[in-house]
C-alpha cells in the first residue's frame, strides 16, 4: 500500500503540495495476493479518489484492518464531489464514468482483480458533496502460506 501511495505522490505533480494523503494501517496486515495487482488496483482507486476533487485542498485515506474469517479490509477514501446513487449502480456497466472523457475501464478493472484473481469484494459508498469509499476486502494471508498468482486477464 505505501508503494502505491509512493507512485500516486510522483503523479500528482503540482497538486502535490495541496494534497493531503492519511495512512491508517493496522500492522502486520498480511494479504493472500499478487503484489503487482494488489498495487494497480490500489493505483486505480487513489487516482480516482484524487481526481474526484475539482480544486481546492485533496484528502485522501487509506485505511487497512482485519476482519472476521480471515479477512484485510482496505478503504480507500476521499473528501471528493461523491456520486449518486443511480451513477454507483452503473459503474459496472462498460464506458461508465465519473470523469469527462474517462474510459470506465478502471473501476472495472479493480473488481477483476480483488475479485476474480483474489476471491474477494469491492463495494463503494458515496455521498453528493461529501466524498466516496471504495472498500476492498480480501482473504489475508496466513503464516506459511504461499501468495496468491492467479491471472486477473
Amino acid at each position: 500500500m505505501r508503494e502505491a501511495v509512493k507512485q500516486l505522490e510522483a503523479r500528482l505533480g503540482e497538486r502535490r503540495s495541496r494534497t493531503e494523503i492519511v495512512l491508517d494501517l493496522e500492522a502486520r496486515l498480511r494479504l493472500d495476493a499478487d503484489r503487482t495487482l494488489l498495487s494497480q488496483a490500489l493505483a486505480n482507486l487513489l487516482d480516482n479518489a484524487v481526481e474526484a476533487h475539482s480544486e481546492g485542498p485533496i484528502h485522501v485515506r487509506i485505511a487497512a484492518r482485519a476482519e472476521p474469517g480471515s479477512l484485510v479490509r482496505i478503504d480507500v477514501s476521499d473528501r471528493g464531489a461523491g456520486m449518486a446513487e443511480d451513477l454507483m449502480a452503473e459503474l459496472d456497466g462498460p464506458y461508465t464514468s465519473t470523469k469527462p472523457g474517462g474510459s470506465g475501464v478502471g473501476y472495472r478493472l479493480v473488481r477483476k482483480i480483488v475479485e476474480e484473481a483474489h476471491g474477494g469484494e469491492v463495494s463503494i459508498a458515496s455521498e453528493l458533496g461529501r466524498g466516496t469509499t471504495m472498500t476492498l476486502l480480501s482473504p489475508a494471508r496466513r503464516p506459511g502460506m504461499r501468495r496468491a498468482r492467479k491471472s486477473a486477464t
